[in-house]
């Protein structure tokens, strides 16, 4: 078992306006992205499980096979700016998904 950190070139999380966050994956080469895609690693259940959300707060998943990227929003737990807030950009939410174990 290997962790997904392993398979990547960079993570990148940020706002997709003040009631979305965006995480992407890009993989370090075609033969990981595949690899993931075939697994199906990055699924509504396992999102879910990792940010301890419901999976209906998962607003989508989207490969894009041209560049190894594997990208899903999902709704911020509050609004940016908001009083309870503590990721004004969201740059700190790809944190998480660090944790996931590709099988």
């Amino acid at each position: 078992m290997a962790n997904i950190t392993e398979y990547l070139e960079s993570i990148k999380s940020k706002n997709s306006g003040p009631f979305e966050i965006c995480i992407t994956l890009f993989f370090e080469n075609e033969e990981y992205y595949a690899e993931a895609v075939e697994k199906n690693i990055i699924n509504p259940e396992a999102v879910a499980d990792i940010y301890s959300i419901d999976e209906e707060e998962i607003l989508g998943i989207y490969e894009l096979d041209n560049v190894n990227v594997i990208k899903f929003s999902m709704k911020r737990p509050v609004s940016q700016s908001s009083f309870h807030c503590s990721d004004l950009d969201g740059s700190q939410q790809h944190i998480p998904i660090k944790q996931l174990e590709v099988q």
